[in-house]
């Protein structure tokens, strides 16, 4: 948790330098809008079930934690995530900073103690920094990637998603950046209808189902804290983000 303060005040020294005006991207995809999205916290814990029903304890806790903030002008959305592995102990660390308007990317990071390390600043025709040389590989290289249109991130998952009109059966394709491997990708989302599942501390809830063709289902909600669950298809297992 003591990484905070320093990842915050050093992704607005670097954004600072970066930005040259407070001009918005224009939104590839118009429908996408994050104003109503308000400060939130939030926290999971992550379950790996796998077919034969056994459960095992992949993250013990994983916080989620959102702000608004304004550079230069521009209101941008701050994201940071914790990850602690079954022992307990920080295993990464993720900021997202996005337009708050048009949720369009502006600057990723990931940190994490085993030396991984991702930092990447957008504009509307490029991407430069630093991502993996492989998707979950320790080193990093430097990339300078040119934009046909502005992509939005999908290390943004859910808070991406819930930007978008929750109706019952809408079907959505976004442009993204999948910064493990630096390739444009289209993410198409469909809503389906409103579900109950459990939410923080056991309270149950209706929240939108959101099947996507990254192997992941979301249930969102328009209210704080909006990511209420996830379930993500890897193989035959399948990794269960419960609140707590």
């Amino acid at each position: 948790m003591y990484l905070k303060p320093t990842l915050f005040f050093f992704f607005i020294f670097y954004i600072g330098g970066q930005q040259a005006s407070g001009q918005l991207a224009s939104s590839p995809l118009f429908e996408v809008d994050g104003r109503f999205i308000k400060p939130y916290t939030n926290q999971w814990k992550t379950t790996r079930v796998d077919s034969n029903g056994k459960k095992t304890l992949v993250y013990k806790l994983w916080t989620d934690y959102g702000q608004v903030i304004e550079l230069d002008g521009v209101k941008y959305f701050h994201r940071v995530q914790d990850l602690y592995n079954a022992s307990g102990q920080i295993v990464d660390s993720w900021t997202n900073l996005v337009e708050h308007r048009t949720l369009l990317p502006k600057m990723t990071q990931r940190i994490s103690p085993t030396g991984r390390f991702m930092h990447v600043v957008f504009s509307p025709d490029k991407i430069q920094g630093r991502i993996p040389k492989a998707p979950q590989g320790i080193e990093s290289t430097t990339v300078n990637i040119a934009l046909r249109q502005p992509l939005y991130d999908w290390t943004l998952y859910g808070m991406l998603l819930v930007g978008l009109p929750l109706k019952p059966q809408a079907q959505y394709t976004l442009p993204c950046i999948n910064l493990f491997t630096g390739k444009e990708i289209q993410l198409e989302a469909t809503v389906k209808n409103k579900e109950t599942v459990v939410g923080a501390k056991g309270k149950k809830l209706k929240a939108w189902r959101v099947e996507t063709n990254q192997n992941m289902v979301f249930w969102l909600s328009k209210k704080a804290p909006y990511v209420i669950r996830l379930e993500y298809t890897v193989g035959s297992a399948v990794l269960v983000w419960e609140m707590l």
